[in-house]
């Protein structure tokens, strides 16, 4: 009678699996290996830096595109024609807003025009005595100060407004508060915002 190949002390036959058959370690390794190796060998380098790279070019595209809309809104700017009250800024109530500076572009712009207002509630005497001024009045003109609202530009010089407009030159600008020269002022230094020379161009 045959033996029967379970009885006890029979030896089992065992088959090794090979490399790659299910169950084996070696195998999930290779295979994961391969997975991961058609992408790597696409894009020529690992997917990290790939991912910098990409972040790298959104962000470049993004100030490109912020640097192109500040040019265009700074060249649409500077087509503005000179005098226009989109150069030189108004306020509220129309007035002209100075700063120290747009001053001397706007006393430039006051001497070509000619421009003289004749106010009827400002002492420009007055003003220019608190002020110790002795120059003759060349200018005025109602502005806005910056921050410190309604004011008076006064533009005056020791030389004729004739020169001025034909040999050009400095004069002097002084910008005060509407108080000025009235019995509310509290002195010449507390009335004056500003003062300083600006050197004009011929007009003619």
């Amino acid at each position: 009678m045959a033996k029967r190949s379970d009885q006890p002390g029979s030896r089992r036959r065992v088959t090794p699996r090979r490399a790659g058959e299910p169950g084996s370690g070696r195998g999930r390794g290779r295979r994961a290996r391969i997975l991961r190796t058609p992408l790597k060998e696409a894009i020529g380098m690992p997917p990290s830096i790939m991912l910098l790279l990409i972040a790298a070019a959104i962000l470049l595209g993004v100030m490109l595109s912020w640097g192109l809309s500040v040019s265009s809104q700074t060249s649409t700017s500077a087509a503005v024609p000179a005098g226009s009250q989109s150069e030189r800024g108004v306020d509220a109530s129309g007035l002209p807003v100075l700063t120290e500076n747009s001053i001397g572009k706007e006393v430039q712009r006051l001497v070509d025009t000619g421009t003289l207002q004749n106010p009827a509630s400002f002492d420009v005497t007055a003003c220019m005595q608190e002020q110790g001024v002795d120059d003759q009045i060349l200018m005025i003109e109602e502005v806005s100060w910056m921050d410190s609202g309604p004011a008076w530009l006064l533009v005056h010089s020791a030389t004729t407004a004739d020169v001025i407009h034909t040999e050009g030159g400095e004069v002097n600008a002084t910008v005060v508060r509407s108080s000025c020269g009235t019995p509310e002022s509290k002195g010449a230094s507390s009335s004056r915002l500003w003062n300083g020379a600006v050197k004009l161009v011929p007009t003619s």
